[in-house]
């Protein structure tokens, strides 16, 4: 997921910004005020106005992301957590590298415990 969200980050920035920098990079025409033409003004315009709609779909996005996240904390989960136990195993794995001698060990661990 990670290589795909960079690669997504980098098209959409080499997009939205290479674009309207090559636009308005061009060279001037003699008698023309700033070198953009009508068809550059309507793009550029159209990428603001894109720019500006991807922004707030991923505001709202993000809003309604936390706003979950936030609701699933105040859910109760329905256990008791008072009381509770928990380990962290890291077995030798050339010792235990077969399924059964693993169940061996934690049937043996959860007796002795």
């Amino acid at each position: 997921m990670l290589p795909f969200t960079l690669a997504l980050s980098v098209l959409t920035g080499l997009v939205f910004g290479a674009l309207p920098a090559a636009l308005t990079s061009r060279t001037l025409v003699p008698g023309a005020s700033d070198g953009i033409t009508i068809g550059g003004r309507k793009m550029r315009h159209a990428l603001v106005t894109v720019q500006m709609a991807v922004s707030l779909i991923l505001l709202v996005g993000a809003g309604l992301m936390i706003r979950s996240l936030y609701r699933l904390q105040q859910v109760d989960g329905g256990f008791q957590t008072e009381r509770v136990m928990t380990m962290l195993l890291d077995l030798n794995w050339a010792k235990y590298n077969e399924s059964e001698p693993v169940r061996t060990f934690h049937k043996t661990l959860l007796e002795q415990l």
